[in-house]
């Protein structure tokens, strides 16, 4: 064993020749508790290499361990990190290997083998910015596991040809590979991948898994493109059977971290692997607890605010010593003045809270072209260096930021200036800001992760407002969210919102841009110039708008201008959405773009789809889209390029193969119809209210021609009674709206012609139309030839059956306002998803304009019209973001009306549910008289008062148990476990010994009962339920896999356990308090969280409370949904559907 003692080596490689025998290996190794770092300052000087040649001899029987290495250095056919040519039996384990020098050709890998066999490399972190993470050529039995390969060029490849290389890859996570791909096997050479999270791979040029390569057990996520050819064997490469496609949720991004790329416990990477074992590089932990935040008022640490004195010292002070705390709010108290900054205010700790609500920083004049905060560090794009750290979850919050930009020197050097700059830096939040005289107002610059702005405001600014930027590094900048931000008033500026290359998941809502001069662009989607493929991918925008301006109010393409410098063939933009948006200037959409969707949306003014201008005076084969949908808009003018386009600007280019576009119109409302140049069958017309002529000609299959059928509906000769009341639905509603009655058969019985199959049926097991990748009671719409499939998942057996006439009994006489109180089958509850009713009610809503804003004759609109078609290429699928979603006895239960459907409130599993209290039915008062013990004891008695239980009673426990069980015996997918309401706790000893709980008593825990709720109830929780229940779920797990125990998280149970780290993995957990602390609390310890609100219980029945609003509703939905809920039940009993209507609405359409 040769030790290296700790510390830093340059230019002092190890390089070594000897070998060791099976016995008696050579291990290299830093000493213990040390660590050597070897770096190299010549680029042709690898840190470590075995010396000699790969054909004539081998060095065997040796371990590299717990050694670290760099290599910065640049040239031509460099050298790597750890080169290994004609080894054996070699032992790589715990290195950290980081190659940051620029090398043209690419050959500074971080770990590179030749003629090596028999090798395992595990536990290490390999980076090579500019070349492969690690490469082996002629090598076989290459073992790589528990490894991270992060921020390199290209991943793990095996070489193939005439040096092929063997590799089996396994418990690994590569990471950021922003240019190549993740995983590579050369023809002839193989690589198996298991138990891996492959992540941030947003190439769509190059697939992250590809070449002669197999896998399984993977997670995949954000990744442009999959699979390569002949990835599992199949030639267009296909993943493996129980690959998983989730976000991984990792703990830490930064490399600095001792969490970088750690996933939690609840991560769904955590148990997914083979044989349940985790995903990824690394074992799943728990979350590190935040740090105690401690506050820091600037003014104690010298500031003034008066606007004179230079306060950065005093700032900095105060960061400093939050720092040194692992966090901090920095509290700016508000002044009658500003707080002066001669330079800009870095925040580079974790956990930091800039606060100053009334408070504003000004940069001083004259300073120079500086942010004025810069959040992380600016990096200049995918460049060489050494790996960059990160800071993680911090805030700014209620500050105006003054850039005094028009007083500081002009001459363009080095970054523009920005109010804020966040780059290399996850976690981050920026609320209720507002930006005045800067250059930029804010931006999220390569290396933001998980960042949000809220309630922000620019104006008067120079170039752009708000900025999403990866520069340069694909996918460098990702998971945006822009809510509620404005862009105002700006008489000279370039464009207010600026998203472009490298950057992916971007979401806008509700945001405003107004009154703006100079080039005035609102919102631009779009790149600069690169080399490499680099891409903009899935933004979204939600009623955003862009009014007065004197450019364009949105701009979607792919490169600007017309120069050679633009012509990048293998940049792409695509999956860019504008939802309910509104603009009174142009919009132009162009240049390649791809998957774009303008739906809801108001245009008043010349919308361009595959031009740059109004006139184009040349042909350019770069302008044409590739896909474009509008539906449901409406638009001034349109004006379409249906021409054939190549994305280098030349037909018939050598490399880049022609394209044709497609554009889709569906129910766009225009002031004259389009004007399209090119090849009309590249637009496809789709009007829904009035009859059309579609441009392509026969391309729609009509369903009803002048009030007259042409088509019928068919169902399953077995069909069940849910999915022949969903074609009577259908029927019915497409009768009301054009006055034809479409036949209902049997498919054995169905004529030629257009049919509309509805439900599971033979004609769509012919067609491969399944419902095998839906979850819950999700649906497909979709054409194929002359059939329309109305299909979704729905449950089988029990629960299904007829209803008897009795069952069906109006129970409310007739009663318009409660056609929905029906009593039906009484196994009804158990009839599961119905996806196929959602369908047909998909369908009447998308196609038809049916609308159903209450369950009763009033409240449904069902427009008119003689004609009745949908495209051939039409489809839909409709994903439910909820197991469930129902509310008391809002549309009935069960749902026999279709307004439950189309306003989302049904189930979409088998859920017996008590009300969350499951006690009385399992243990009931009846025991008492013979078993007093079952019961809690209360003030030295027992007592069956409440139906309260000794929990820590054996009997009590099995007979819970038997309860559950038989309920999983009845059919059901979910059953309900939860404590007697108003519980008390038994006062016995041994329930007493199995927690330190107490109830709130003001005189004891003093008046202020939320304090005692977050820190004394919250550190005390009634562990003697929690720790029976969740033994309940363990016993469940064993003897009915696959179903859920249902847990109610509700006053006692409020708090998860303290002794629990993790429940049963077959629990959900039911929230009743769903405040963020206590969904933040249970997320940490189950696999998924619903939501019990009691919103109407009392305030509509009694009117004791006030009703809550629209806006109360959604931003509790969308609350829960940002937080993982995946069920909701909604307390109360519909009342009053008159006044409150609206809000039920509201809130079914965000279910």
């Amino acid at each position: 064993v040769i030790n290296l003692a700790g510390g830093t080596y340059v230019n002092r490689p190890l390089w070594f020749c000897s070998s060791g025998t099976a016995e008696s290996p050579i291990t290299y190794r830093s000493a213990d508790g040390e660590r050597a770092l070897l770096v190299s300052e010549v680029f042709s000087i690898a840190p470590i290499r075995r010396l000699g040649s790969w054909r004539f001899d081998k060095t065997e029987h040796f371990v590299l361990e717990n050694i670290s290495v760099r290599n910065q250095a640049e040239g031509n056919h460099g050298a790597g990190g750890i080169e290994l040519y004609g080894v054996a039996n070699l032992i790589v384990d715990g290195c950290d290997v980081d190659i940051s020098g620029r090398d043209i050709n690419g050959d500074n890998d971080g770990i590179k083998l030749f003629g090596a066999n028999n090798v395992v490399i595990r536990n290490c972190r390999v980076r090579s910015r500019m070349a492969n993470g690690i490469m082996a050529w002629q090598s076989s039995k290459i073992d790589i596991r528990n490894t991270a390969v992060y921020e390199s060029f290209n991943g793990i490849q095996a070489a193939g040809n005439q040096f092929p290389a063997h590799l089996t890859v396994d418990h690994c996570t590569v990471y950021a590979i922003n240019t190549y791909g993740a995983i590579n096997a050369e023809s002839e050479g193989t690589v198996t991948v298991t138990n891996s999270i492959i992540t941030q791979v947003p190439s769509t040029v190059i697939p992250a898994m590809r070449g002669n390569g197999s896998g399984d057990y993977n997670n995949i996520w954000h990744v442009g493109l999959k699979y390569g050819n002949g990835w599992n064997g199949k030639e267009t490469g296909i993943g493996g059977a129980h690959d998983i496609q989730t976000d991984p949720q990792f703990i830490s991004r930064n490399p600095y971290s001792p969490y970088f790329l750690r996933i939690p416990h609840n991560s769904a990477a955590a148990k997914a692997g083979q044989d349940g074992t985790y995903i990824g590089a690394f074992p799943p932990v728990a979350r590190p607890a935040p740090p105690k935040i401690v506050e820091y008022n600037v003014q104690d640490f010298g500031a003034v605010g008066d606007g004179a004195t230079d306060d950065l010292p005093a700032i900095n002070a105060a960061l400093a010593k939050a720092k040194d705390n692992g966090g901090g709010k920095i509290i700016f108290p508000p002044t009658n003045k500003f707080y002066l900054i001669s330079d800009t205010i870095h925040v580079r700790s974790d956990w930091i809270h800039l606060y100053g609500p009334g408070a504003t920083i000004k940069l001083k004049n004259g300073a120079g072209r500086m942010d004025v905060i810069a959040v992380g560090i600016h990096v200049p794009g995918i460049g060489p260096g050494p790996v960059k750290p990160v800071v993680e979850h911090i805030k700014v919050e209620g500050f105006v930021v003054d850039g005094s930009y028009r007083t500081q020197p002009q001459a363009r050097r080095g970054n523009n200036p920005r109010g804020l700059w966040s780059g290399h830096a996850h976690f981050v939040t920026l609320k209720d800001l507002r930006f005045e005289d800067t250059f930029c107002g804010m931006t999220f610059g390569p290396g933001s992760r998980d960042c949000e702005a809220i309630g922000l405001t620019v104006t008067d600014w120079d170039h752009d407002a708000y900025g999403a930027s990866g520069r340069g590094v694909d996918g460098g900048c990702t998971d945006i969210r822009f809510i509620n931000c404005r862009a105002v008033n700006a008489s000279n500026c370039v464009k207010a919102w600026e998203i472009e290359e490298g950057a992916a998941r971007v979401y806008l809502e509700d945001c405003e841009i107004t009154n703006l001069g100079g080039a005035g662009t609102g919102y631009y989607v779009r790149h600069h110039a690169y080399k490499w493929p680099l891409h903009v991918d899935d933004v979204t925008f939600v009623r955003c708008t862009a009014n007065n301006l004197s450019g364009n109010g949105f701009i979607v393409t792919t490169t600007p201008g017309t120069t050679v410098r633009s012509v990048k063939p293998n940049l792409r933009t695509r999956n860019v959405r504008l939802i309910d948006c509104q603009t009174n200037a142009p919009v132009i959409i162009a240049c390649g773009v791809e998957d774009v969707l303008v739906q809801g949306s108001k245009f008043e003014n010349l919308v361009s789809i595959g031009f740059e201008t109004d006139a184009v005076t040349e042909r350019d084969a770069r302008l044409p889209v590739r896909s474009v949908t509008i539906k449901d808009s409406t638009i001034q003018r349109l004006k379409i390029n249906a021409q054939t386009g190549n994305a280098n600007a030349e037909l018939g280019a050598k490399y880049h193969a022609d394209y044709e576009p497609r554009i889709r119109l569906e129910n766009v409302h225009t002031s004259q119809p389009p004007e399209i140049i090119g090849t009309p069958e590249n637009v496809t017309v789709v009007e829904i209210k009035k009859k059309v002529t579609d441009t392509a000609g026969n391309n729609l299959l009509e369903l009803v021609v002048d009030n007259q059928p042409r088509s019928t509906i068919v169902v399953a000769d077995d069909a069940d009674w849910w999915q022949r009341m969903a074609a009577g639905w259908l029927q019915e509603y497409v009768d009301k709206a054009t006055g034809a009655e479409l036949p209902i058969v049997k498919e054995s019985d169905a004529p030629e012609g257009t049919l509309i199959s509805v439900g599971h049926t033979k004609l769509a097991q012919a067609a491969g139309v399944t419902t095998d990748d839906l979850k819950w009671d999700g649906c497909h719409i979709l054409v194929k030839d002359n059939v329309l499939f109305l299909i979704g998942r729905d449950s089988k057996g029990i629960g299904r059956e007829d209803p008897s006439p009795e069952q069906l009994k109006d129970w409310f006489g007739g009663d318009p306002w409660r056609p929905d109180r029906i009593h039906a089958n009484e196994k009804a509850d158990r009839a599961g998803a119905n996806g196929t009713c959602k369908a047909v009610v998909t369908f009447l809503e998308d196609v038809c304009g049916v609308r159903w804003f209450m369950p009763m004759k009033q409240g449904i609109v069902v427009p008119q019209t003689a004609d009745l078609s949908v495209a051939g290429s039409f489809e839909k699928t409709v994903t439910p973001p909820f197991a469930y979603a129902v509310g008391s006895f809002l549309y009935g239960s069960p749902r026999l009306n279709p307004a439950a459907f189309a306003n989302n409130f049904r189930y979409g599993i088998r859920l017996k549910t008590f009300g969350g209290h499951s006690w009385y039915h399992w243990v009931n008062a009846g025991y008492f008289k013979e078993h007093p013990e079952y019961f809690a004891m209360r003030d030295g008695k027992r007592t069956a008062e409440g139906n309260h239980l000794c929990t820590s009673n054996p009997e009590v426990q099995k007979l819970l148990l038997e309860g559950i069980r038989s309920e999983f015996d009845n059919g059901f997918d979910w059953v309900q476990l939860g404590q007697s309401d108003g519980w008390e706790r038994c006062e016995c000893e041994a329930c007493e010994a199995m927690d330190n709980f107490k109830p709130w008593d003001k005189d004891v825990h003093g008046p202020d009962w939320y304090k005692w709720l977050h820190t004394t109830n919250r550190n005390n929780p009634v562990e003697r339920i929690h720790t029976v229940h969740n033994w309940i779920a363990e016993q469940c797990a064993i003897s009915h896999p696959g179903k859920t125990v249902h847990y109610l998280a509700y006053i006692p149970t409020r708090w998860p356990s303290k002794q629990i780290d993790k429940y049963s993995p077959n629990i959900v957990a039911e929230l009743c308090h769903d405040i963020p602390e206590m969904l933040g609390a249970w997320s940490e310890k189950v696999s998924a969280m619903t939501s019990y609100k009691i919103w109407w219980d009392m305030s509509w029945i009694y009117g004791h409370a006030p009703d809550a609003t629209p806006k109360e509703v959604a931003d509790e939905i969308r609350k829960l949904r940002n937080h993982g809920v995946i069920g909701f039940f909604n307390g109360g009993d519909g009342h009053n559907w008159g006044l409150n209507g609206p809000v039920y609405y509201v809130l079914g359409r965000l279910l």
